[in-house]
């Protein structure tokens, strides 16, 4: 995946961890929103090939990916924090269209 689009602490982040091969763990605050029907493999699919926005995201370890998913017509919106040895997932939400 080409990161060269981010700033240097963003491609910094997603190349210490590799994003397909890291450990994606769950924060307890994910499920206490299980309201919001996300399931954890829509949060993962949505780390791994989503994008990063970067407005939203906060320097040292707070990055938020999106993904829209065309068939379903939702995006998907995840916050994950970079951790030492894995990604933790703290929110997610989805929204109708792009």
């Amino acid at each position: 995946m080409d990161y060269n689009r981010y700033p240097f602490w963003i491609r910094r982040q997603l190349e210490r961890l590799n994003v397909n091969e890291a450990n994606i763990t769950f924060n307890e605050h994910y499920f206490k929103r299980s309201h919001r029907n996300i399931t954890e493999e829509t949060c993962i699919e949505t780390i791994k090939q989503g994008s990063v926005i970067m407005f939203k995201s906060l320097w040292p370890g707070k990055l938020v990916f999106t993904k829209y998913f065309g068939k379903e017509n939702q995006t998907y919106t995840v916050v994950t924090f970079f951790k030492e040895d894995r990604i933790e997932v703290r929110t997610a939400w989805k929204k109708e269209g792009r």
